[in-house]
């Protein structure tokens, strides 16, 4: 039925519902809002002291439900993600190994769509249930459902299975879905206009502080090491436990100011006849499809759903992956937990702040929207594009910053319901709000793809840098429509009489010619709004560049240009050091590119020859070299060029012993150029085996494998039934070691970084493996060490050796090559069980690899008849860029996103190479 409105021969409105419109008018109309029951049509003078009182009362009984509400909604969704630190990953088989890539990896799309199911469960809900909301008693129905829904959390815990973690979080989110929607319309029917909007960012800030009290007891749960119980099945019964206490609670949820128990018959009449003005009514029982069709019709609704969708991207990965991905940054499991605290106190500072501004300024929502956005989108370029060392604060930092997001969410919810009126048309936006919120979350997960890992997650953050672009477009699109709206109904002939009368009839947004849209014509904000766009015009362009020309890694000043042939170049690069890091080395401050004269054939003196630099080794005891310490080599001093292995090709000779176009191995240092004497002995020819690459060299038959095999063969002493336990087992030096250790018939244990790493130690043939970073790491070690270490071969230190000595045999031999952990640290932590090494009588010993230089030889060809039978495998990680790539390799050496020997390529060269290969 379509609905307009005419003047009549007096003057005034025909109103819809109206005797002149054919309908009755009165109390007993089902089509009218409930306020009419009291208030009647015509308006009714109020005292401002009884309206504040009103509005306290109102504050003091419906804010703390719905921030506890919502908060339990946020919680328990949030909770996967720590849960899956604390073992619920491996008891319900979220995580498999891929056998379909080579090597196999790890996929954890079980993970993603557990996370994404949730928002499937919502979608299937968000409709049938805020209906339901309408037409039924809202206490009755939300307490219901609320209890469900704690029932069904306190099952999460009896669930043994993915598939079944499948149902239950389906079931979940179609429960949950009547909360958002059913806040969202109680804000709308006891406040007017401009108090919604600090009235919505009160309940939406609990996703803040839920944040923070959930981190708060996840932390705790961390602590609990016994019990019949997973600690991810505490954190469960807890979520279900609380949410049924809160359930009880919301049986006594009003419908509607005009029914509110908590009020006097009085300051139920006040209540009511003071959202008169806004003409968004109070509450309809009836469902009127005419307003479901105008809905579907009009655009805000669409505008603000596109603008939903694409904020809230950004909680999809974050609620469900944020530990996981702070612990790439090279955080344990506990602080991992603890950085939510930061991103959810500026979710709950900000969310509070814009809702308090836009409620104290008219017609702001939409400026603070975009502004909003451009704190996410900083954020997501600092995590992208920083540097993901040990323990690194850049990306922390850019978390943090992404807690913006919540007061984005906050304005759109607040935008889309101070819109609209009519109570059909009401639920349907609240509903569609949050369908393009689960859209948000779904899309969210399906982002981080696990093996894009070692490069940030490039797809997470350049896809949400776009969706923040979306948002900004589609708020200045709707600021447009609804600047339109206004100025078409300024031009209108209206009465306050007939205001008065069409306040309560039920009436939409746009069948009410008195509804006014919150935007006003003002040209001071038209002119902000301009200029806001004109910036964000300019940062997108400026990550545009940023991720076309600053993603080359050289971050120790401007590249200059290079050449194929670098002898027609004029300068050749060198890095130096520039200042000792006090703890970790801090791209662009630590190092510095050298630019220096190219050095020609005429240069070279008798015995001398000229290396161009192909690959460059990045070896974990580079850190140790930058300390001005006493050590077994001198520091590298201030403005020295960084030392470092390399395999090269001869360029220019003076020497007969080597000829232009030989590829050879030296230490010539972080350099594309260098003269080294034949009398060097670290210049070798580069002897490539049968089933062997040039990169072989340096890795498995270079230092690192030499260090695996003296550490094994000749300090450890493995024999057959020896129990092997290797630390930093996927590095270059311990993935060879495993190997080794099986070999001569021992039984090995790895302990690695990652879960892909575990799966690539089982493949090279380790009987078991452990990922360091899990929760309950220390426990499944003890598990899996029952008999006790015959021989630990050390690369990590500090907390791993201290548990290693923990579960020594009598007289184990512990083989100290590296302690990678503590490299970094300005304090290093030792283990403080030494006396375990006297009441074991352990067997501790270093060594270094010079140690053996004699036996070189013999140790290569041992092992380049193992790589040549296939009983040994090698993994390289290989970063491009160039010379000026090598610090950022070094940086992420020591957070562990190698897999096998890292190396930089500082030159490409597919003639010479690939044919050697």
């Amino acid at each position: 039925m379509e609905h307009t409105h005419e003047k009549s021969a007096t003057g005034s409105l025909t109103i819809p519902g109206s005797p002149e419109d054919g309908h009755p008018v009165g109390v007993g109309n089902a089509g009218q809002d409930v306020a009419i029951a009291i208030v009647g049509e015509h308006r009714q003078e109020i005292d401002p002291a009884v309206e504040a009182r009103v509005v306290r009362k109102i504050d003091l009984f419906l804010i703390p439900a719905m921030i506890i509400m919502y908060g339990l909604v946020y919680y328990d969704k949030a909770i996967l993600g720590s849960a899956v630190l604390f073992g619920m990953t491996s008891d319900l088989h979220l995580s498999k190994l891929d056998t379909s890539t080579k090597p196999p990896k790890n996929d954890t799309s079980r993970l993603s769509w557990a996370t994404s199911m949730f928002y499937f469960g919502m979608l299937a809900g968000l409709y049938p249930m805020t209906f339901a909301l309408q037409r039924f008693k809202m206490g009755r129905i939300l307490g219901g459902i609320v209890c469900f829904w704690a029932l069904i959390c306190l099952l999460t815990a009896a669930v043994t299975s993915w598939q079944g973690l499948y149902v239950q979080r389906f079931f979940l989110g179609f429960v949950e879905s009547i909360i958002p929607t059913a806040l969202m319309c109680i804000v709308s029917s006891f406040y007017t206009q401009k108090e919604q909007s600090l009235r919505q960012s009160w309940w939406f800030s609990s996703t803040g502080i839920f944040t923070i009290i959930g981190g708060a007891l996840n932390y705790g749960f961390a602590q609990i090491t016994g019990g019949n119980l997973k600690r991810w099945q505490y954190i469960y019964l807890l979520a279900g436990s609380l949410t049924f206490l809160a359930g009880l609670c919301c049986f006594f949820v009003p419908d509607s100011p005009a029914s509110a128990w908590f009020l006097t018959a009085e300051e139920r009449v006040v209540a009511t006849e003071r959202l008169r003005y806004g003409q968004t009514g109070v509450r309809c029982t009836k469902f009127k499809w005419y307003q479901i069709r105008e809905s579907v019709l009009d655009i805000k609704i669409w505008l603000v759903a596109l603008m939903m969708a694409s904020a809230y991207t950004v909680n999809g990965a974050v609620s469900g992956f944020g530990p996981l991905i702070v612990s790439t940054f090279g955080y344990s499991t506990l602080d991992s937990i603890l950085f939510q605290f930061p991103l959810g106190g500026i979710c709950f500072i900000f969310i509070l702040l814009t809702g308090f501004l836009s409620s104290r300024i008219p017609n702001i929502r939409i400026i603070l929207l975009v502004l909003c956005c451009l704190p996410v989108i900083a954020g997501c370029a600092i995590i992208w594009k920083s540097s993901w060392y040990h323990r690194a604060a850049a990306p922390v930092i850019g978390y943090s910053i992404i807690g913006w997001f919540g007061a984005v969410v906050s304005l759109i919810i607040t935008i889309g319901m101070a819109n609209v009126a009519g109570q059909t048309k009401k639920c349907f936006m609240a509903a569609t709000i949050f369908v393009a919120y689960c859209v948000g979350n779904i899309v969210g997960p399906q982002l981080i793809k696990s093996q894009t890992k070692s490069r940030h997650y490039p797809e997470l953050w350049l896809g949400l840098v776009i969706c923040y672009c979306i948002t900004i477009v589609s708020a200045i699109a709707l600021y447009v429509v609804l600047y339109r709206e206004n100025q078409r109904r300024s031009k209108l002939d209206l009465n306050d009489i007939d205001r008065d009368k069409m306040a309560f009839q039920d009436l939409t947004d746009k069948e009410n010619p008195y509804f006014q849209p919150q935007l006003s014509d003002n040209a001071a904000i038209a002119h902000l709004l301009h200029t806001l766009i004109y910036h964000t015009a300019y940062l997108i362009s400026d990550i545009e560049y940023y991720y076309i020309e600053l993603r080359l890694p050289v971050e120790m000043g401007k590249p200059t240009p290079r050449t194929r042939n670098i002898m027609a170049q004029s300068t050749y690069q060198t890095v130096v050091l520039a200042q000792r890091p006090k703890a970790t080395i801090v791209p662009g401050e630590t190092f510095a590119l050298k630019e220096n004269p190219m050095i020609s054939e005429a240069d070279l003196k008798d015995g001398e020859v000229l290396v161009e630099v192909l690959y460059l080794s990045l070896d974990p005891a580079m850190r140790g070299w930058l300390n001005d310490v006493r050590s077994y080599m001198p520091p590298v001093q201030i403005g020295e060029k960084m030392r470092g292995a390399t395999i090269a090709k001869v360029i220019a000779s003076k020497s007969k012993k080597f000829s232009v176009g030989d590829l050879v191995t030296g230490n010539p240092g972080w350099t594309e150029v260098a003269v080294i004497a034949d009398t060097d002995p670290s210049l070798q020819l580069a002897n490539i085996p049968s089933n062997g690459k040039i990169t072989d060299v340096l890795g498995c038959l270079g230092s690192t494998g030499l260090t695996a095999y003296f550490g094994m063969t000749d300090i450890a002493k493995v024999k057959a039934g020896d129990f092997v336990v290797v630390s930093g087992a996927a590095g270059a030096t311990g993935s060879i070691a495993c190997q080794i250790a099986k070999l001569k018939g021992a039984k090995v244990l790895g302990v690695a970084g990652s879960d892909d790493k575990v799966a690539w130690l089982k493949e090279l043939g380790c009987d078991d493996a452990l990922n360091y970073k899990a929760a309950d790491f220390k426990e499944q070690f003890r598990a899996k060490t029952p008999d006790l270490i015959d021989v630990f071969f050390d690369n990590v230190g500090g907390e791993v050796l201290e548990l290693a000595f923990s579960r020594a045999k009598m007289f184990s031999r512990f083989v100290i090559c590296g302690a990678i952990s503590q490299y970094n640290s300005a304090k290093p932590q030792g283990p403080k069980n030494f006396s375990m090494i006297i009441a074991m009588r352990i067997r501790v010993q270093g060594f270094l690899v010079f140690d053996y230089v004699k036996e070189y030889a013999s140790a290569r060809k041992e092992l380049a008849q193992w790589l040549a039978e296939g009983k040994i495998q090698r993994k390289e990680t290989i970063i491009k860029g160039g010379l000026g790539a090598a610090e950022k390799g070094l940086v992420e050496l020591y957070n562990g996103v190698n897999t096998g020997k890292l190396l930089v390529e500082v030159k490409a060269d597919s003639e010479s190479v690939a044919s050697r290969l």
